[in-house]
């Protein structure tokens, strides 16, 4: 492809997606310069971008997608580094009763009145965090 774009004979190119291009953001943003640089037009059908001359306006969404495809590349090599881990047997996981929160508070604040989704968002976990931590408490 590089040789065609040198070359003159490729004027756009449209993937399914920018992941499609590149696996890492360092990659992307020379293959993108690379291509904007020679006038070639890039179009990604699910990220909904079409970057040209005039690419001021596209530059938020091209980035975004760039961040979110450098995110999906870190949690490939950490989900490869805890698969290794695991195999060698150094990790284990979360330790038994590591909690984001107090269990006991979060009871104190149900007998209170408050509803699941309102103690969450006080300390910042998920509704399920806090149905385990109100099941942990009935069950001690």
């Amino acid at each position: 492809m590089n040789e065609a774009v040198l070359a003159g004979r490729i004027g756009t190119v449209v993937v399914w997606s920018l992941e499609c291009l590149f696996s890492r953001l360092k990659e992307a943003v020379g293959i993108l310069a690379f291509l904007c640089g020679r006038g070639v037009r890039v179009v990604s059908v699910v990220q909904k971008i079409d970057l040209d001359e005039s690419a001021g306006s596209t530059l938020v969404p091209v980035m975004l997608s760039l961040m979110e495809i450098e995110e999906i590349y870190r949690r490939k090599q950490q989900a490869t580094g805890i698969a290794a881990a695991k195999e060698r047997g150094v990790y284990t996981g979360r330790k038994p009763g590591a909690t984001k929160a107090e269990p006991q508070m979060v009871q104190v604040l149900k007998k209170r009145g408050l509803t699941v989704p309102q103690i969450s968002s006080m300390f910042n976990v998920s509704e399920r965090t806090v149905r385990r931590y109100l099941r942990l408490t009935e069950q001690s």
